[in-house]
């Protein structure tokens, strides 16, 4: 049974909508939670939020450290020079 393309392409619009959407209402929620914590509770409260949900994706292996350890060092270099 064929599938109606535009279906698909109206789908993959709203998808693309709702997306932009979420991103760029985090701009607006970012700067309304800055003047309640201070920057470094916010970035903490993000990280352990992103933790809780990859927890069950987590393998652990040397390779998988190793390369989350580097990941973090790039990660921390980028926002403290921010």
């Amino acid at each position: 049974m064929p599938t109606n393309p535009n279906r698909h392409h109206f789908r993959g619009v709203l998808i693309l909508t709702l997306a932009t959407f979420i991103w760029g209402t985090t701009f607006v929620v970012t700067k309304q939670a800055l003047q309640n914590f201070p920057a470094a509770s916010l970035v903490l409260a993000r990280f352990l939020i992103a933790a809780v949900v990859f927890i069950p994706f987590l393998r652990l292996g040397r390779r998988l450290w190793i390369a989350a350890g580097e990941l973090g060092v790039w990660l921390w270099l980028g926002f403290t020079t921010q």
